[in-house]
């Protein structure tokens, strides 16, 4: 058997996939068919949509899950699939798609933190 670690973790972002709730994979996709036809997206650019990325010293809710590395647009340690900016795992912004039970809120106050 050879195992192919490349198919492995696509299959894994494909399960990812599945776990969206139906609205939400319809913002996803929509977000992919955007950067498709315009190209990855910055704040301030001529394509006018608000990316709002913000690193991970300024994420104040990493710690209950709301973080680049949870997100389905989440491509690799630096790449996100939607935005030009280069991200940190613990990062986040405002177009964030995090499938259910990624985020646990019962932990913390209402400014997300514990």
């Amino acid at each position: 058997m050879n195992f192919d670690l490349a198919e492995f973790l696509v299959g894994l972002e494909m399960s990812d996939m599945a776990k969206l709730h139906p609205a939400e994979q319809q913002f996803a996709d929509t977000l992919l068919d955007i950067v498709k036809k315009y190209g990855k997206l910055a704040d301030g650019d001529e394509k006018g949509i608000w990316v709002g990325y913000e690193g991970p010293e300024e994420n104040d809710n990493a710690n209950i899950g709301v973080k680049c590395s949870n997100c389905y647009l989440h491509e690799s340690e630096k790449v996100c699939k939607i935005a030009s900016v280069e991200i940190h795992p613990e990062g986040k912004c405002r177009l964030a798609v995090i499938p259910p039970g990624m985020v646990s809120m019962g932990n913390s106050d209402k400014n997300g933190k514990n």
